[in-house]
């Protein structure tokens, strides 16, 4: 699977940050994300003094090949980079709990040839594995062919010429509150995303579980339809109810991270960022995990995870980056994946 969903190793000094995709790198397509997109977009985070510095220290943590994101009902190959504001923290860079979504449009000619560098890049065998660190990048780190390759190839496509998307997650009040928005880009033009289809055009997401970081001590604004599970948000109210009173908001978490029922655009953002604790949550403390629910996702891939982080920590919202230094990998990014998987074979005949 990671070939169409790459997670890049996180630096392990300052002097390594060149090895990954910076949001003011240009390639073939222009400026990866031009400054006129990030400047309708809040700063994102504490971790630097204002924005320009922060769109200097914005680096491409992941990538992911679609070949087929479904726009308005439209079948659009594309490449997504997601980027997190990198700062260098004590020895080691850190990622600040924030990112840009960016996503840029291909014909299907275009997409077939960067899968082929993605594939080159690696083994089969590493290929066939779970969704964590691009295991070849791991092995030869940032300045390796692996590492090299990749960049080189993705520069191609990744550029203002081809951005039809983009979307922020942005971390505020004491580092518990987490904004989402963004914008569709047609000629230049940013408009307001619509969030499921709705009237919302940002949500909020509250979590103040700093001293019992296993439990919810949050709230969303607003709850956007049609999933709601907001009930795990209030873990000592969640505590004191059945598992017949929690069932509704268990199967509704269950049908937000199944990528065959919802897709990135009729889901919630924060209901898309927390279904993975509140799931991890809710099998910890009811029987529900026990029951067959047809809401489940289940696949032949191995959908593993590779941290504990969402069980670990109720304040995880990153789906497909890094919390500080660790791993944080949702299973909705897993399970959108071995589905990509899937329809790559389908499609192109060939996909791992």
């Amino acid at each position: 699977m990671t070939d169409l969903s790459i997670l890049f190793p996180l630096p392990e000094t300052s002097a390594e940050l060149g090895g990954l995709i910076a949001a003011s790198d240009q390639g073939a397509s222009g400026v990866v994300l031009p400054t006129a997109v990030f400047d309708q977009m809040p700063q994102l985070s504490f971790s630097f003094n204002d924005k320009p510095s922060e769109y200097a220290g914005l680096r491409a943590v992941s990538a992911r090949l679609d070949p087929c994101f479904d726009i308005a009902g439209q079948c659009n190959p594309q490449l997504r980079l997601v980027f997190q504001p990198i700062a260098q923290g004590d020895g080691e860079p850190v990622a600040a709990d924030a990112a840009v979504h960016v996503f840029y449009s291909l014909s299907d000619a275009e997409f077939t040839g960067l899968l082929g560098a993605m594939t080159r890049a690696q083994s089969a065998e590493d290929a066939s594995g779970p969704l964590t660190v691009h295991p070849a990048m791991a092995r030869e780190g940032l300045a390796g062919p692996a590492a090299q390759s990749i960049k080189e190839a993705m520069l191609v496509f990744a550029g203002e010429e081809r951005l039809v998307r983009a979307t922020f997650m942005q971390l505020g009040g004491q580092g518990n509150v987490w904004e989402f928005g963004g914008f569709e880009i047609a000629a230049g033009t940013l408009t307001p995303l619509a969030i499921a289809g709705g009237a919302e055009v940002s949500q909020r997401f509250e979590n103040n579980a700093f001293h019992d970081l296993p439990n919810f001590y949050g709230a969303v604004v607003p709850v956007i339809p049609p999933d709601d599970f907001s009930v795990f948000y209030e873990s000592d109210t969640a505590g004191t109810m059945t598992d017949d009173d929690l069932r509704d908001a268990y199967t509704s978490a269950l049908r937000t991270e199944n990528p065959t029922l919802h897709s990135a655009d009729s889901v919630a953002c924060v209901q898309c960022h927390t279904a993975n604790a509140a799931i991890d949550w809710a099998d910890r403390s009811t029987d529900l995990e026990l029951e067959a629910i047809s809401a489940r996702f289940t696949s032949d891939h191995d959908l593993t995870q590779p941290s504990t982080i969402f069980a670990d920590r109720t304040m995880t919202v990153r789906a497909f980056g890094y919390q500080d230094r660790v791993v944080a990998v949702s299973r909705r990014t897993i399970f959108e994946t071995a589905t990509v998987v899937d329809a790559t074979r389908e499609k192109y005949g060939f996909g791992r």
